[in-house]
């Protein structure tokens, strides 16, 4: 039986940039550093170039929303942020 109380991963009441913003934060550091380490201390240069380049690519996609949120936040497009389907949530 499912419970009706459950929370959903991603929140209805957040906007788009700030789901995405920590999503990446998260990602970049789970898969991420793992396969650093994992190719530095095995030295196998492919697969630390790998988790290096994908804790790059996260982090920057983690900038870019943090840029969007922050400014959405300075201009007030956050104030009465309502539950929303994901596809019509503000970014």
């Amino acid at each position: 039986m499912a419970n009706s109380n459950k929370r959903r991963f991603i929140p209805k009441d957040k906007p788009k940039s700030l789901v995405i913003m920590l999503v990446s934060c998260i990602k970049g550091f789970l898969p991420g550093i793992p396969l650093m380490l994992a190719g530095y201390y095995l030295k196998y240069e492919m697969l630390l170039g790998a988790g290096v380049f994908f804790y790059a690519l996260c982090w920057f996609l983690f900038a870019v929303m943090w840029i969007v949120y922050i400014v959405g936040s300075l201009k007030g497009k956050y104030c009465n942020v309502e539950e929303r389907d994901w596809c019509d949530q503000v970014w």
